[in-house]
């Protein structure tokens, strides 16, 4: 799906959701129905996902000429693949939002993606459990802040192929070619 087909299926979407409840920000009942409606619904987790990798893939683009961006590029894929992981949950018939609030989903952790694919019940490859938890700290540090929020988060943790290496390792173009199989598994799963 090209950038501008995501963009404007996401207009439509909320357009037509906003059109049929006919909500009002003003209102905190229909606030909260808007929340659960949109919240609950796997098509748009599923949307923004696409925003996400659209925007990973420019900045991947321009990562390739000016060497910069990368971690921010990284951090958005696995934002993708965390909104994937959770509309496929909510498929299963699981619920985020409950009478207007967020609700995290239980032994997934923060931005956990390993521990959010077992929880929604998606089997992931060696390589894949290999990449899912290096994406993880781009997530919650590497594409956002210069350090995290523990000195704990610097300790190396076990390469792939052995030995020891930074929790935000990443090898192009393998571990690239690895997301993008893995992505394209997670949108088989949720046709």
């Amino acid at each position: 799906m090209l950038y501008g087909e995501v963009v404007s299926s996401r207009l439509i979407w909320l357009g037509c959701c906003q059109q049929l409840s006919n909500w009002s920000a003003l209102n905190p009942e229909n606030a909260a129905k808007q929340h659960e409606t949109v919240g609950n619904d796997p098509l748009a987790w599923r949307m923004v996902a696409h925003e996400l990798l659209a925007a990973s893939d420019v900045l991947r683009r321009e990562s390739s000429t000016t060497h910069t961006f990368g971690a921010v590029s990284l951090m958005l894929c696995g934002m993708a693949i965390e909104n994937l992981l959770k509309a496929l949950w909510l498929k299963q018939g699981n619920q985020i939002s409950h009478s207007g609030t967020f609700q995290p989903v239980l032994n997934a952790g923060a931005h956990g993606l390993q521990q959010l694919a077992q929880v929604a019940h998606f089997a992931v490859s060696t390589i894949e459990g290999d990449i899912l938890p290096r994406l993880s700290p781009f997530i919650e540090y590497g594409g956002r802040y210069p350090i995290p929020k523990s000195s704990q988060k610097l300790m190396l943790t076990s390469a792939p192929g052995g030995g020891k290496v930074a929790a935000t390792t990443w090898s192009t173009p393998s571990d690239d070619q690895h997301a993008k199989k893995l992505l394209a598994r997670l949108e088989q799963a949720l046709t």
